[in-house]
């Protein structure tokens, strides 16, 4: 299995472009998403990965809405994740009926019983974890500042290069492996952890209800407050790259289709959400029992934004070499201290600035190494 590019929001999405000399007629031709490419066909690809462009920053930007809607809405974690999970489970039937995909995962004649049901434990386990995901990354950025949050769940590469050694034997180069300690310096002077910053107090900027639940359920300050959403914005980068490894796998298998991976994710998003009730007791679609319209549009709305989101970013995985696309993508965490800064009025901690350009150099440069790789040289090669 070779090394490719994987994407933390879940999905992942293999497209190598490689340049072909043909050595009987010396013309160029390339390869795109394991197709050729002839020279007179480039004008509409190029078309088709303009278009990609757009998605990924359109989804970095609706991304970093939605983070901005979860502050304002003072909405229960529960009730979001529960009316997201129903809402992409359907859209994800209908696309893929519409597509004439299969809901079940397809399996060669020759595939043994103990395959599938690997397979399937896999598929189950990381829809599991879309749930679980969708509610860590709803609780950090209420815990947090909207770029502070953006910063830490930026840390997948970290986890992705871990769970891709560990379970699909991906050899991890010293380019890699380089960009990833930048990535960690950054992240240490996001959240300045006091034993290494005692000088510096923690800026809280919590809004008053965002700390309601913990605060009155667990006796938590604000200070601890802080450091447990630091600790969910982690677990939300881990399992988000635990997801993409998983699906990965998948893909290459099973060839599973973006729009299935979707309603598995939703559906087991949606008992997530009950499980969640077990220590939630805020819930006003299941405890309180008294939710009005307004509540039901802003959930609905914090829905679309993050399932509309969601797709975008698929499908600029789908339409633009993954290295660009992942570029673009990084541009979320720039556009979350700008928000935070410009809407939310909150200045952000200069060394704030100083790390989240150390996060956003490496989500840059760590996929650029398949494009950096074969121009070093020879020996240089073999350790990057």
């Amino acid at each position: 299995m070779g090394e490719g590019d994987s994407h933390e929001n879940g999905f992942v999405i293999e497209s190598d472009t490689l340049p072909i000399i043909n050595d009987e007629d010396r013309s160029e031709r390339q390869i795109v998403n394991g197709t050729t490419v002839h020279p007179e066909e480039m004008p509409v690809r190029k078309k088709w990965a303009a278009l990609g462009a757009v998605l990924a920053l359109s989804s970095s930007l609706v991304f970093t809405f939605y983070g901005l809607l979860i502050k304002q809405f003072k909405l229960d974690f529960v009730d979001t994740l529960f009316v997201r999970s129903v809402t992409q489970t359907t859209l994800a039937l209908i696309f893929v009926k519409i597509k004439g995909k299969n809901l079940l995962l397809k399996f060669p004649e020759d595939t043994t019983c103990r395959e599938k049901t690997k397979r399937y434990m896999i598929l189950i386990g990381a829809s599991i974890l879309t749930g679980m995901n969708i509610m860590c990354s709803f609780l950090g950025v209420l815990y947090l500042d909207l770029g502070d949050a953006m910063t830490i769940i930026y840390t997948g590469p970290i986890f992705t290069m871990i769970f891709s050694f560990l379970f699909l034997r991906i050899r991890q180069g010293l380019w890699k492996i380089s960009f990833a300690g930048l990535l960690m310096v950054g992240v240490i002077l996001v959240i300045r952890p006091p034993f290494l910053f005692p000088q510096h107090a923690v800026h809280l900027h919590i809004q008053e209800n965002n700390q309601t639940f913990l605060a009155e359920t667990f006796s938590i300050g604000n200070e601890n407050i802080h450091w447990i959403g630091v600790a969910i914005c982690f677990t939300s980068s881990c399992i988000g790259s635990l997801i993409a490894v998983s699906i990965r796998y998948l893909t290459d298998v099973s060839h599973v289709d973006s729009g299935t991976v979707m309603f598995w994710g939703g559906l087991m998003s949606i008992l997530s959400a009950f499980v969640c009730l077990s220590f939630d007791e805020r819930s006003q679609i299941f405890i309180l029992q008294n939710i009005d319209s307004t509540t039901i549009g802003k959930l609905f709305a914090l829905a679309s934004l993050g399932i509309s989101a969601n797709w975008m970013g698929t499908g600029s995985y789908q339409l633009l070499d993954p290295t660009i696309c992942a570029v673009l993508r990084a541009q979320e965490v720039i556009f979350a201290y700008v928000a935070q800064a410009i809407i939310l009025h909150v200045i952000p901690y200069y060394l704030s600035f100083v790390g989240a350009s150390f996060v956003v150099l490496s989500a840059i440069c760590i996929p650029l190494e398949k494009y950096v790789r074969p121009r070093l040289p020879e020996r240089l090669r073999l350790i990057c």
